[in-house]
């Protein structure tokens, strides 16, 4: 499944990743690496992540991170953030990242670098990078710089 998803070959990935299920051979590395396949299929990515839930199989920082790559709306990304909190795991500078991102593409600039801000600890130049990608202007980028400098 991985080896199909560092391929991009999301479709085998998921084939695969269902053999696996059916053998009873699924556990949160499996899921984890279909997740992986999936980050441009957000709605694949979803129904993986719920039948993870539904097994009652407890997701990881890696499950969080891949999910929050796949989200595109800032509403799926805090609610993500939240659960990966109440589940144990912190965000690190990839869950910033992905977050940040995810908040961009559905054009959520305001939510973005508030997400950013309030995960900014100790970011490095990935996330720093990501933020600045949210930036709705170049006198907002400029401000960015500017922190990242401090």
């Amino acid at each position: 499944v991985t080896a199909c998803a560092r391929e991009q070959q999301w479709m085998q990935a998921l084939w695969l990743w269902e053999e696996m299920l059916q053998g009873g051979m699924a556990d949160v590395i499996t899921f984890n690496a279909a997740l992986s396949a999936c980050v441009n299929r957000s709605d694949f990515a979803f129904q993986i992540f719920q039948e993870m839930e539904m097994r009652q199989l407890d997701p990881d920082r890696v499950s969080f991170n891949a999910m929050l790559s796949a989200a595109g709306q800032w509403e799926q990304v805090l609610k993500l953030l939240g659960k990966m909190r109440h589940s144990r795991y912190e965000p690190d500078n990839i869950s910033c990242s992905a977050a940040v991102l995810g908040c961009a593409r559905s054009q959520s600039w305001e939510v973005a670098l508030s997400i950013f801000f309030d995960l900014v600890r100790g970011a490095d130049m990935v996330a720093w990078n990501s933020a600045l990608k949210a930036a709705p202007n170049w006198e907002m980028a400029v401000a960015l710089l500017q922190q990242m400098r401090k």
